[in-house]
């Protein structure tokens, strides 16, 4: 199921996070170490996967609440859960710092997590059950709904309590950040293997082969058949893609920076190997509901008039929304940019080298004081 995602999905970080849990579960289930050490390094991996994206922290619940088993007293569970914690803090809380202390983006750190945290509580609701993005989950979910019960009757309770605690947060995290695409499950779906498979052993045990198969065939087949049959919906997208970074490249000069204002057209930047010209390589926060988005929107503005990139690349349905929510770079791309190239629905705009600016240009390769990203120099 993980793998019919293809790479849109797969690319996310909530796969990556995923697949570290489950040395989570295992330390605690099976610790190869003592207590205290196998519950440092279950922090250490939550910890990494909160890097990878904030909400993993949530899953912090589970050694909390399930310490390792070789914690033979309240004493041992104590210090397993305060070394957790510590090893977790520690973890997540040294890149953070090295990124606040040589680059100065604590303040751009608050900002984000405070522009974030108020966009996503105003989308949290409990409508999954009529997403179109439910559906394909509900069999896999009715199935190890079973398989835990199944695992709590045969006494393996703490067990069963550790994977109901484990899709639990699986499920509850979607609605905390209040959107239900594919990836966003992906957690939850690594956490049902375990009872699905029971429930699968559970059928063989306990019923005849006639009756397995009828399961298989009506349920677990259509099931795999539905999600290898999907199609990657990022396929729409690597060619336009690649026919946009070839024309700039051919072009422009790598000193040329660019601005690429539609989130599904991000992976030009790569392609092209242009830098953008802001902290703001990433549009949508410009304009999404938030207390912060005037104040984003005028350090963008300030960066961007001090930096103009040499192409600004639109999607025609997302660049109407971004114009309604912005007039400021509305005004500032129609005075100062035409539009050279259309590639479908994709818009290609050139600075003006004649036109003239409303502010003083300054090349891009000029007092650039920014040494982030992954083309840093």
């Amino acid at each position: 199921m993980y793998f019919s995602f293809g790479f849109w999905n797969t690319a996310q970080p909530d796969g990556w996070g995923g697949f570290l849990l489950v040395g989570v579960i295992l330390l605690l289930v099976d610790p190869p170490r003592k207590g205290t050490i196998s519950m440092a390094i279950a922090g250490v991996l939550v910890a990494t996967a909160t890097l990878l994206k904030p909400t993993f922290a949530a899953y912090l619940a589970i050694p909390i609440a399930f310490p390792c088993t070789h914690a033979s007293n309240n004493n041992d569970r104590i210090r397993g859960v305060v070394a957790c914690i510590s090893a977790f803090c520690i973890t997540a809380a040294t890149p953070m710092l090295l990124i606040a202390i040589r680059s100065g983006g604590w303040d751009d750190m608050l900002d984000i997590a405070h522009s974030w945290v108020s966009h996503a509580s105003n989308r949290i609701s409990v409508t999954f059950v009529g997403s179109p993005y439910f559906w394909p989950y509900a069999m896999p979910a009715l199935l190890a709904g079973v398989g835990t019960l199944i695992l709590y009757i045969r006494k393996a309770r703490r067990l069963a309590g550790i994977v109901a605690l484990w899709e639990a947060i699986g499920l509850a995290v979607p609605v905390i950040q209040g959107k239900y695409f594919g990836y966003h499950f992906i957690p939850f779906l690594i956490s049902a293997i375990v009872p699905i498979a029971v429930t699968i052993e559970a059928a063989t045990s306990l019923t005849r082969r006639w009756v397995l198969i009828a399961l298989c065939v009506t349920v677990l087949g259509p099931l795999a058949m539905c999600c290898l049959s999907r199609k990657d919906s990022s396929a729409s997208y690597e060619r336009p893609q690649a026919a946009l970074a070839a024309y700039i490249v051919a072009h422009s000069s790598p000193r040329d920076g660019i601005l690429v204002a539609a989130g599904e057209l991000i992976p030009v930047y790569a392609l092209s190997q242009r830098l953008p010209p802001t902290r703001f390589p990433y549009t949508y926060p410009l304009v999404a509901e938030s207390p912060l988005r005037a104040k984003f929107q005028n350090v963008f503005m300030r960066e961007i008039t001090h930096h103009p990139p040499f192409y600004v690349l639109l999607d025609a349905s997302y660049g109407s929304w971004f114009f309604a929510g912005f007039p400021a770079f509305d005004d500032f791309l129609h005075s100062n940019y035409a539009v050279v190239n259309r590639m479908g629905t994709d818009e290609i705009w050139q600075l003006k080298r004649t036109g003239g600016m409303k502010e003083p240009l300054q090349s891009l390769a000029e007092d650039r004081n920014f040494n982030w990203g992954p083309w840093a120099r």
